[in-house]
């Protein structure tokens, strides 16, 4: 959608996207591990990497707002 429109994001929003799908993805993956081995003692785990995606979504969403005020950032992107 943002290629259609001709509309680049930042390599710092970039970078910080790249990041935050990372951890999610390990949390996803974690997540299948543990209910595949019937591992839910790591529960408590998971929860620790799901916090780490709600921190990189509310840092995500700060520096985006953040780039808007100082319109470095394209409000499409």
């Amino acid at each position: 959608m943002l290629k259609d429109r001709k509309v680049e994001m930042s390599e710092t929003a970039i970078t910080q996207l790249k990041e935050m799908s990372a951890v999610t993805l390990e949390s996803v993956e974690f997540a299948i591990d543990i209910f595949e081995k019937d591992d839910f003692g790591s529960i408590p785990a998971l929860y620790t990497i799901e916090d780490q995606v709600d921190d990189y979504k509310e840092k995500l969403i700060a520096d985006h707002v953040d780039r808007l005020m100082e319109s470095t950032c394209n409000p499409v992107a």
